[in-house]
């Protein structure tokens, strides 16, 4: 009898260290599956990141516009307070043009405004949905004030523009006038 109950000691023995072995193993594998996820969530954080990296590039490029066209507002603006020492039509056809070019840089900036408020509205939405971490929360707050920033500013140049071009067109208007109907 001695050797069944050392062989049942024996038994049991093996059956609690392979019982040890199976509760490791479940472990290791949780823990493999928890750093295969930290790894693609830091996949993540990095591919936002770099998207964010490329919105604040192109950002700083509609800054440059807009400040570009601000200032060619300025420059026809003091332009048009000088008056036209004689009528000439090259300087209507120069005007017009210069007008119609700086219509058409407003319109495509624009353009890229909305098309970049557009994607950070889905970069938002797309982060509020995969739970990222507070680190992203606070670039996209300040992505957000950027953005309402260049809200404001876009509308601050809308405006001058608009009223460059109203007194553009009236200037152009009343030489053509004045140069007898062109």
């Amino acid at each position: 009898m001695g050797t069944d109950t050392e062989n049942n000691m024996l038994e049991q023995a093996r059956e609690r260290i392979d019982a040890a072995l199976a509760r490791l193993q479940s472990s290791a594998n949780a823990a493999a599956e928890k750093i295969a996820g930290a790894e693609a969530q830091a996949a993540d954080t990095q591919s936002s990141t770099a998207a964010i990296a490329e919105k604040d590039a192109r950002i700083e490029a509609l800054e440059s516009e807009n400040l570009r066209l601000h200032e060619q507002i300025a420059t026809l603006s003091l332009q048009q307070d000088t008056p036209p020492v004689e009528k000439d039509d090259s300087r209507y056809s120069e005007l017009q043009a210069e007008k119609n070019a700086l219509q058409q840089n407003y319109d495509l900036l624009k353009r890229q405004y909305t098309s970049l408020q557009d994607e950070m509205e889905g970069m938002e939405s797309g982060n509020s949905n995969d739970g990222t971490s507070s680190g992203n929360d606070k670039e996209l707050s300040i992505m957000k004030a950027t953005v309402e920033s260049l809200t404001e500013e876009r509308d601050m140049i809308r405006m001058e523009l608009d009223k460059a071009i109203q007194e553009l067109e009236s200037f152009l208007s009343s030489n053509q006038t004045a140069a007898g109907g062109h």
